[in-house]
């Protein structure tokens, strides 16, 4: 953590800090820990964006695809009171963020794969995740970069500008 400080603290060319894979719950040391290092970076001229909670699979994706001599296990689709929940929990550390830090940025990283009615975390006939451990697919990883862009044209332009394009270059 010193040494990332002293990188932010030396280097003034760091517009932009994404916070990212925070839990959907938390105790109040979270809550103000999290607080700080807002604090710290925006006291610093970085913009903070922080990306919401994930809606969990809760098991392991191999379970929503054949294997041989198996069927499918599982469907890889999950009720929007999943996403009801998580959100519902993460809004108590973006209030208490808002609370202190009112500059900061919010993206919901599970609006590419969350509807009115369900969560799928098969998309397009691929898997979300690569691994039981919530680790996105490389397709999933490009969906979301792809929303996630589409979300910053709008709420953090400034992100997407090329500093070649700036400059002239």
């Amino acid at each position: 953590m010193h040494f990332i400080n002293g990188i932010i603290e030396t280097n003034k060319s760091i517009r932009f800090a994404i916070l990212a894979g925070l839990p959907a719950t938390f105790d109040p040391s979270y809550i103000d820990a999290l607080r700080k290092r807002v604090s710290f970076l925006e006291e610093n001229n970085i913009q903070v964006i922080v990306f919401e909670a994930a809606v969990p699979l809760g098991y392991d994706i191999k379970a929503c695809y054949r294997r041989p001599l198996m069927g499918a296990s599982a469907t890889c689709q999950i009720g929007h009171q999943a996403r009801d929940d998580v959100r519902k929990k993460f809004e108590v550390l973006k209030a208490e963020i808002h609370r202190s830090n009112p500059s900061t940025l919010f993206y919901d990283p599970n609006s590419f794969y969350c509807g009115d009615t369900a969560c799928n975390f098969i998309i397009d006939g691929m898997p979300m995740y690569r691994d039981q451990f919530g680790h996105l697919s490389e397709y999933a990883s490009d969906k979301m970069s792809k929303d996630f862009s589409r979300w910053a044209t709008i709420n953090a332009p400034g992100l997407l500008k090329s500093k070649l394009s700036s400059t002239g270059y």
